[in-house]
């Protein structure tokens, strides 16, 4: 709620306050040590701190009003208005009250004591918030009452919101009296909702697509890993028996393997890949740098090596004489791994028979990404790998589609 013109000695530090009063004295002192900010990503623009001393129209007090790292335009407005409409929080500077970086309402258009609200919209790709404030005032009132809702009332679910969406956004943009928190509760909600729909959804079509059936076993998995210098521990294990599974399963395999820096994804990684290269299908280990990818061909060839296997890299410095050559073997299915960073999914790339997609550092590359990656085969497998440090509960909300 935003206090109209009231002695700001009165009020807490952190309220808003609206009002309009006579511009008494300014001061603008440029901040020549600043480096300024970008305009349109070419000049530089000089800002300047500004002090500015205000008696209310509607209180009578005086009211100092402070910029910090203002725009040219605050100057040029003070030097040119002698009165002014402002609304802004109460802060507390050097033991005294003041309005600090206040937004300056064009055309005094001053709202009525029903209608003040904190409305703080952010500058968004260069246009400032007050131009969309006045956008938002151009809606017509009667349009707030259309908007759809997208989840429908549940009163079952016991923290279902109680507001609907069109109220939600009405308190949120100060259209109507209620509480904030409810409303961001709402939009939230919603937006939780629809994206567990769409990751149910996409994991519904996932279980219906055909994909090439791996029938390995333990056996098999056992001689893999005796190719490594160490027992596999038990979580290694662990994983590799849901990847067999998950291989028999006729679908494609969706899994992320999460875990900290080495704990050992790298050789999950590797069992995997050889499962498919044994059997003459293709897989694509994507990474997320150049150096990455790099290290991750340095790891696979000794192992590689012994089962008279290769890989070939594919990297954004590849030189296109080289580059030419790996589309064509790539495309005729001589090369069985390919290790590489975005190049892996550029449109000039085709896969004659590709089985498994790995991922690296996934949280580096975008869902669409993963689609455009796996999209080159007949419904590839997919395995992800990732480090990062998100709790579970968040990563099945934003890897819903995946078991983990």
């Amino acid at each position: 709620k935003i206090t109209l013109g009231s002695d700001i000695s009165k009020l807490e530090i952190g309220d808003y306050i609206q009002d309009k009063g006579k511009v008494l004295n300014y001061k603008c002192v440029p901040l020549y040590h600043a480096k300024g900010k970008r305009v349109f990503g070419k000049s530089r623009v000089t800002l300047f701190k500004c002090q500015a001393t205000v008696k209310s129209d509607l209180s009578h007090n005086e009211v100092t009003l402070t910029w910090y790292n203002a725009y040219p335009n605050i100057p040029k407005i003070l030097a040119s208005s002698d009165l002014l409409c402002f609304t802004g929080p109460i802060r507390e500077v050097a033991g005294f009250k003041q309005i600090v970086n206040p937004k300056i309402i064009k055309d005094f258009v001053f709202m009525t004591e029903d209608k003040a609200m904190h409305l703080d919209y952010p500058t968004v790709n260069h246009v400032p918030g007050t131009s969309i404030a006045e956008l938002f005032e151009k809606i017509n009132i009667n349009l707030w009452d259309t908007i759809p809702e997208v989840i429908p009332p549940t009163p079952a679910l016991k923290h279902a919101p109680t507001i609907t969406r069109a109220e939600a956004f009405k308190i949120l943009h100060g259209k109507k009296e209620g509480e904030k928190k409810i409303a961001e509760d709402k939009i939230i909600y919603d937006e939780f909702i629809s994206d567990q729909l769409k990751l149910k959804a996409r994991r519904s079509k996932v279980l219906k697509l055909e994909a090439i059936k791996i029938e390995s076993s333990l056996d098999e998995l056992k001689e893999l890993a005796s190719l490594l210098p160490y027992q596999l521990t038990t979580d290694q294990q662990k994983t590799m028996e849901h990847i067999l599974f998950d291989l028999k399963q006729g679908h494609p395999m969706m899994r992320m393997v999460q875990g900290d820096v080495g704990c050992g994804k790298t050789s999950i990684a590797l069992l995997s890949a050889l499962l498919f290269m044994k059997r003459g299908l293709q897989v694509a280990l994507m990474a997320p740098t150049e150096a990455l990818a790099n290290q991750h061909g340095e790891t696979f060839a000794p192992f590689l090596e012994k089962l008279g296997l290769k890989f070939h890299l594919l990297l954004g410095s590849t030189k296109i004489k080289e580059r030419r050559i790996i589309l064509e073997n790539l495309a005729e299915g001589n090369i069985t791994l390919i290790i590489g960073t975005h190049s892996l999914f550029q449109d000039t790339l085709v896969y004659k028979n590709l089985g498994l997609v790995i991922i690296d550092e996934q949280h580096k590359f975008g869902v669409d990404q993963r689609i455009r990656l796996t999209n080159k085969g007949k419904n590839p497998h997919s395995l992800i790998m990732s480090a990062t440090p998100i709790p579970r509960t968040l990563s099945l909300v934003q890897y819903g589609d995946l078991d983990i």
